[in-house]
């Protein structure tokens, strides 16, 4: 009786293995209604270090910067999906742990930021000389800024010099962008054919922090000269806030993306 017992046991164990392995046909009528799409879930830890992001508001020199970028945070029932209508659908998390978050948010006049020499002013030094046989006195306006003097206008007289170090001369410290107008004048402005001593070149001299020749203006025979420049912002980027944040967000919802070709628009 045992034996028979065994014998039906492995009947029935290999008549289990064949119906498993079996392949059941299915036409193309029933398969076409079957969708293979069933979405993924995601849930997920991140460590993110981002250098620095920028994003320019104007073509010149405007951006607005995030840096040193860290995040420390894991997220629970994400998902992604495909919908009846084709749209790509990014289920957001259900919940949002930050352990750290942090960025400097900065103004900046380049896309990149050096945050160890914000240059933040630059000095200038605006030289007023003549190469002409008289000195007589002479007068600086500026439109656009003032002088370190806090004052629009510089007089003074010229110096008989051959060097821009000895001639008289004022400051203009610029700490953003400006557009600046100079005229000199000069005192002194005989233009009788009998007028040996009237000065026969009056000259403008923009100079930089360096020695360096940053413009100038003037000509010979020219008693009085003008000079227009444009000062771009020395400030290579100016610190707005610190953020960092911490903690469980509660969050949920869904965005959705369509192709361009299911997008209606108007010709």
């Amino acid at each position: 009786m045992t034996l028979i017992k065994t014998m039906l046991l492995h009947s029935c164990l290999l008549m289990s293995i064949h119906s498993l392995a079996e392949l059941v046909p299915v036409d193309e009528s029933n398969l076409a209604n079957v969708s293979g799409q069933a979405g993924i879930s995601l849930d997920s830890t991140v460590d993110l270090t981002i250098g620095n992001i920028s994003y320019q508001q104007r073509p010149t020199d405007s951006y607005f910067m995030l840096n040193d970028i860290t995040a420390r945070y894991s997220y629970v029932g994400a998902t992604i999906d495909v919908t009846a209508q084709g749209a790509l659908r990014l289920g957001l998390p259900e919940t949002l742990h930050i352990d750290e978050f942090s960025f400097g948010l900065y103004n900046s006049r380049t896309a990149t930021i050096d945050i160890n020499n914000p240059d933040d002013i630059q000095t200038y030094t605006i030289y007023a000389d003549t190469l002409g046989n008289a000195y007589d006195g002479f007068t600086l306006n500026i439109s656009g800024t003032s002088f370190d003097n806090g004052s629009t206008t510089f007089t003074d007289d010229y110096v008989n010099s051959a060097t821009l170090a000895g001639n008289k001369n004022t400051h203009l410290t610029i700490e953003e962008a400006t557009d600046i107008s100079i005229s000199l004048t000069s005192e002194d402005d005989c233009s009788s054919f009998f007028c040996d001593n009237a000065e026969d070149y009056a000259h403008i001299v923009i100079v930089d922090e360096n020695g360096n020749i940053v413009t100038q203006a003037g000509q010979s025979g020219t008693n009085n000269t003008n000079l227009n420049y444009s000062f771009a912002s020395p400030i290579n980027n100016h610190f707005l806030m610190n953020v960092t944040l911490t903690g469980t967000f509660k969050m949920g919802g869904a965005i959705e993306m369509f192709g361009a070709g299911q997008v209606a628009y108007k010709r």
